[in-house]
């Protein structure tokens, strides 16, 4: 990773600051500071996750620690005869003492992609998200990690979203075994981050102290989603993405994603 590469912020302008050299941690310039968010990949993760994306500069999928099972990393729900249904991808040797990294995935995409057309083929923009979540499949690499990261570059990148991914196993492996808050700092600091945005779920784990000691302000964020329309009156929240896109516009999409709050 280039100090090119970490001087850039959100809008694509380059740090100028004199006396940087080579140094990725002096990030002012005009007042802006970079942030950085870190996440397991999730398989096409809610909005809420997209709303993190929304808010950094960066987003490190952390993929080099113990894989989870039952939870989002390889799976997640859509909408099924009005009812949440889990739409699930099968891990290959998944174990807790496994990094996600090192987690395989089996092709089960085409079962995937016929129940996406059963459930959602009525819905206003059905056509360009099962071509876009078809392209994800076909996109990915070997491991679970590879698929559910890419459900995520990808789905920013159709909504026009410029926040810049990395994965912990390729860039920050020299802090992999570090003490949890001292290995989010070093990330900030080798990213030039002077915040950490965590979600909200992260208020239990964390205090700004511990993270402002090191010179990382913490902050949190404030999930808004607002109701839309689906099929019927009756709204389900908490699905996939690929509900959203279902059933939103594109611009639609980024305005729901922007009713997040940083606390």
């Amino acid at each position: 990773m280039s100090v090119q590469d970490i001087l850039t912020y959100r809008d694509g302008s380059e740090s100028r600051q004199k006396g940087c050299g080579s140094d990725i941690r002096c990030i002012l310039s005009e007042g802006q500071r970079m942030r950085v968010a870190v996440m397991q990949p999730y398989f096409f993760p809610y909005i809420g996750y997209f709303q993190l994306v929304r808010n950094v500069d960066w987003f490190v999928f952390y993929d080099d620690v113990s894989y989870i099972k039952g939870g989002w990393i390889n799976r997640n729900r859509v909408l099924v005869n009005s009812k949440p249904s889990y739409f699930t991808v099968r891990a290959s040797g998944a174990s807790p003492n496994k990094r996600i990294t090192d987690v395989g995935w089996i092709d089960n995409s085409t079962q995937l992609l016929r129940t996406l057309h059963m459930a959602y083929a009525r819905a206003p923009f059905y056509s360009e998200t099962l071509k876009l979540v078809e392209s994800c499949f076909e996109c990915a690499g070997s491991t679970i990690a590879d698929l559910a990261a890419t459900s995520v570059r990808m789905i920013s990148e159709h909504l026009g979203i410029t926040t810049r991914f990395t994965r912990s196993s390729q860039q920050f492996s020299d802090s992999l075994g570090m003490e949890r808050v001292q290995r989010l700092v070093a990330i900030c600091h080798q990213t030039g981050s002077a915040t950490y945005v965590n979600s909200s779920g992260g208020r239990a784990l964390y205090n700004r102290a511990a993270f402002l000691e090191h010179g990382v302000e913490l902050r949190f964020l404030a999930e808004h989603v607002e109701p839309y329309k689906q099929f019927d009156e009756h709204f389900v929240p908490s699905l996939s993405i690929i509900d959203v896109l279902m059933f939103n516009r594109r611009d639609r999409v980024l305005e729901m994603l922007d009713r997040a709050s940083l606390d």
